[in-house]
């Protein structure tokens, strides 16, 4: 009987393990505040800093030895009205409306002579990732077969990060419409997803915001589907999934357990939820860049490591 007993207990205990209930992980974690009155739309890391675009198209730096802003960094742009910032091997390069510029060695930006392309969201050596977002009317998520160059879609409103673990592509999806909505799914084999068709709207006379977004779950498998929680960030240690999420008032670092996030540690005492969340990722970095009507900021997460920078906004 105690054989059985054992043998039982052994069965459960496997099972548990296998389905992630006793997963435990511990994260290291550094606040930096900034008591500067600003909001920012990203932060990219480039050298010894961290390139920080504001709301009004200029650019502010943090030392990352000493955390601190950098009170000498001057540059034009402020001028040019940027909306977002790139990394190219050693080059900074700047994106306005119109034209694209590059930083030089003296800090200043001048056009870009020669051709950019935007990264996709994720690449690897078979496919390339894009997104599409129309908010509250959908959203979509894009494989490009590098070999065929054919193109296969799901439906994702609206991808903010793509992660590849044990041989499947994680994506992770938010909205904030309303409570907020949250999304994470797996495809395991994207030729399986539903073919792209670039004549879909062909045709027709009336098209609503919405109508060439993908409709389609075709290949997907859902992890969890959430209202009132934005699963704003992804990441992978140790070959197992964590996320960033955000209610109302709180963040956590969670997991998915049963098709729920389950919290495993807390990250701040207030939402780091964003109307345009931007995550990077930069070798084993991933930085996720926040601004809403009560704070901003960025967080760089490698392995275990969690930084977060905040701003002070004293907005209206």
């Amino acid at each position: 009987m105690s054989k059985i007993y054992l043998l039982l207990t052994f069965i459960f205990l496997i099972c548990r393990n296998a389905e992630g209930q006793d997963i435990k992980a511990s994260f290291q974690k550094e606040y930096h505040n900034f008591n500067i009155d600003t909001s920012i739309r990203l932060a990219v890391p480039l050298g010894d800093k961290f390139y920080c675009l504001k709301s009004n198209g200029s650019i502010f730096v943090i030392t990352k030895v000493t955390n601190s802003i950098d009170s000498s960094y001057k540059d034009n742009s402020r001028q040019l009205n940027l909306l977002n910032l790139y990394v190219r091997g050693d080059s900074l390069i700047g994106l306005s409306k119109n034209k694209n510029y590059l930083l030089n060695s003296q800090n200043n930006w001048i056009p870009l002579n020669k051709p950019f392309s935007v990264p996709p969201l994720f690449e690897d050596d078979k496919f390339l990732v894009a997104s599409t977002c129309s908010g509250e009317w959908g959203g979509s998520v894009y494989f490009k077969d590098k070999r065929t160059k054919k193109v296969y879609t799901a439906q994702a409103a609206c991808v903010v990060n793509v992660k590849k673990v044990n041989d499947k592509y994680n994506i992770t999806a938010t909205l904030a419409h309303l409570s907020g909505f949250g999304n994470v799914f797996d495809v395991k084999d994207p030729l399986l997803l539903a073919p792209y068709n670039p004549n879909l709207l062909k045709g027709k006379k009336i098209i609503y915001v919405g109508d060439n977004e993908s409709k389609s779950t075709k290949g997907t498998t859902q992890l969890v589907d959430s209202v009132g929680i934005e699963s704003v960030s992804s990441f992978v240690y140790k070959k197992q999934m964590f996320y960033l999420v955000s209610n109302n008032n709180k963040t956590f670092i969670t997991t998915i357990q049963n098709n729920k996030f389950v919290n495993i540690d807390q990250l701040s005492e207030f939402s780091i939820w964003s109307y345009y969340p931007i995550n990077r990722t930069y070798g084993d970095q991933t930085i996720y860049s926040f601004g809403n009507y009560q704070t901003s900021g960025f967080i760089t997460i490698e392995n275990n490591k969690l930084d977060f920078y905040s701003f002070n906004w004293k907005h209206n």
